[in-house]
């Protein structure tokens, strides 16, 4: 034993399942991230101002996009906040 503790593997389907099958109450949303449920409150305005700001002041050569909330993919893994690339790219 190297002294990590891991976690036991996981049903996927089934934690798809339960994750499907919530009733969160308003004002909350549940999301699927790296294998657990995690339920928080809905993202505000203030949610999108550090993202406009990085996108703003993003310098060349790259360039940064942003978007509010959470989409789901196929894979129902979250899709990030904030993208940055090389303009060239």
């Amino acid at each position: 034993m190297d002294g990590v503790l891991k976690k036991p593997p996981v049903d996927s389907r089934a934690l798809i399942k339960m994750w499907r099958e919530l009733d969160v109450p308003g004002g909350l949303r549940a999301e699927l991230l790296d294998g657990e449920i995690v339920v928080q409150a809905n993202p505000g305005h203030f949610h999108d101002l550090p993202g406009r700001t990085f996108v703003r002041h993003t310098p060349a050569p790259f360039e940064a996009w942003n978007e509010r909330g959470l989409l789901v993919a196929d894979d129902y893994r979250p899709r990030a906040d904030a993208v940055v690339i090389r303009s060239a790219d």
